[in-house]
């Protein structure tokens, strides 16, 4: 078993195992799950400097993935946050430590960028235990609402 930071030749199938992984979640049975949108998106990520991708491999076999990217402290602005966005890893090689392993990765990756608060989301009972035996506490529950109107994209300034 290897991390490895993603490239975009590891799009296609990051994008197609993301889709097993988003599918187990809440946010499966409540937002679609476009495959050029997400591999576009994952893009963007992996080619900003503020943005971390890295994929877990057995051989040639994708077995997880971490997405994350830093952003300003709403409350202190000269404080960098880490924010892992998304974290999985496939049924066979969960119970493993690989996930605590990326979230490791992560958390050296934005300490030297600069990060001293770290904020990470997950959906199982596995991963609660995970993050709180790394020192995270939980602050708050997360609501979505979902409304008919189409954003803009605020990439672009357009639909």
């Amino acid at each position: 078993m290897e991390i490895k930071e993603a490239t975009p030749a590891d799009l296609p199938v990051m994008v197609r195992a993301g889709r097993l992984l988003h599918e187990e979640t809440d946010y499966g049975k409540f937002l679609l799950y476009d495959e050029i949108l997400v591999q576009e998106n994952v893009l963007k990520i992996i080619q900003n400097e503020y943005g971390f991708c890295c994929l877990l491999w057995d051989g040639n076999i994708l077995s997880g993935l971490i997405l994350g990217h830093l952003s300003p402290n709403f409350y202190d602005p000269r404080q960098l946050k880490g924010i892992c966005d998304a974290i999985g890893i496939m049924p066979k090689y969960r119970k493993t430590h690989w996930a605590s392993k990326m979230l490791n990765m992560f958390e050296e990756w934005a300490t030297e960028k600069g990060a001293s608060l770290f904020f990470c989301g997950g959906y199982s009972k596995q991963f609660d235990g995970m993050v709180k035996r790394r020192g995270y506490q939980k602050i708050e529950t997360s609501y979505v609402k979902k409304t008919e109107r189409v954003s803009k994209d605020i990439n672009t300034g357009g639909e």
